[in-house]
């Protein structure tokens, strides 16, 4: 697809119609031959301001994938594992055994895949998903 457009509108329902690249009408000419070459064999011929997009649009996709996997007690013990609480001091406050804050988190860890609390936190902070961060 060449186009003058470059709103996301444009390039995703491009891509999804079935174009293999997405090219902004400004490419030169050598620019343009080059890029049907490389579909030719195969490539995605992308300028680097289009391409940045498409990466972006996948990373938000995976994170909002990840914040509707958790719910939304797994969201509060999180939270609660963020501010530094003990597994007692979680259970105690969201009126849960110590077990099943246990589960709760082995839960987390797996939707996150992380191994540690360490992690998970790192990750809820970098997702967003912690409230005070």
């Amino acid at each position: 697809m060449v186009s003058i457009q470059e709103d996301d509108h444009s390039i995703f329902s491009s891509l999804q119609a079935g174009a293999i690249g997405y090219l902004h009408k400004s490419v030169s000419p050598e620019e343009l031959i080059n890029a049907v070459h490389q579909a030719i064999k195969g490539g995605s011929p992308m300028t680097p301001q289009i391409a940045r997009k498409v990466l972006e649009s996948f990373h938000k996709f995976r994170t909002n994938f990840i914040k509707d996997k958790l719910t939304e007690k797994e969201v509060t013990i999180l939270n609660l594992l963020g501010e530094g609480k003990s597994y007692k001091k979680i259970a105690e406050q969201i009126f849960l055994s110590v077990d099943g804050v246990k589960y709760h988190i082995r839960s987390i860890y797996e939707k996150l895949q992380v191994n540690s609390r360490a992690e998970a936190v790192y990750k809820g902070q970098k997702l967003k998903l912690l409230s005070r961060f």
